[in-house]
């Protein structure tokens, strides 16, 4: 699977969901399910290239500051989140996390863990085997994020994200 069709999925699950991540989750369930197993590997292994994409310092310190503090697992959840808004704000977020400023309201929004799974799940149903059995890729994944480390001592994150910090900073 090409981004181009993978990103039209995301778009479909999403118009679809009137703003509901639960509702999104069921629209990208159906649009998965229509998939064979191959393709749905497919959509899985792009998901896998955006979220080692988006592991990136700027878009910790981002997600750090709107949700007052990030966990790995935390941050994790937060590029899930990024994926399923959509290509554009995605790619706007990657060359700017302040462009976030705009689109989040509650940041309690800006978490989804189950997003990172739904792909897994459809196949397992469609193929009937298990999570083990899943074609994981072989490839390496960063063991740091990329870009400029920053400090949650001292004010660097203020100065790093002016706009995201004036609206959800503490």
């Amino acid at each position: 699977m090409d981004k181009k069709r993978f990103w039209a999925i995301i778009e479909k699950s999403s118009q679809k969901s009137k703003g509901s991540q639960e509702e999104q989750l069921a629209a990208l369930r159906r649009e998965l399910e229509t998939l064979s197993a191959d393709e749905i590997v497919g959509f899985q292994y792009c998901f896998y290239d955006l979220i080692a994409e988006s592991y990136r310092w700027d878009l910790w310190g981002a997600a750090y500051v709107i949700n007052g503090g990030c966990s790995d697992d935390g941050f994790e959840y937060f590029r899930d989140w990024l994926i399923s808004k959509g290509q554009k704000v995605y790619e706007a977020a990657l060359k700017d996390p302040e462009t976030l400023t705009s689109i989040i309201d509650d940041p309690d929004d800006c978490q989804f863990e189950d997003f990172g799974y739904v792909a897994t799940q459809v196949w397992e149903r469609k193929t009937g085997k298990d999570l083990d059995e899943f074609p994981f890729p072989d490839v390496d994944r960063p063991d740091s994020p990329a870009g400029k480390e920053w400090s949650e001592d001292g004010d660097e994150l203020m100065h790093r994200f002016p706009k995201l910090w004036k609206k959800f900073g503490v």
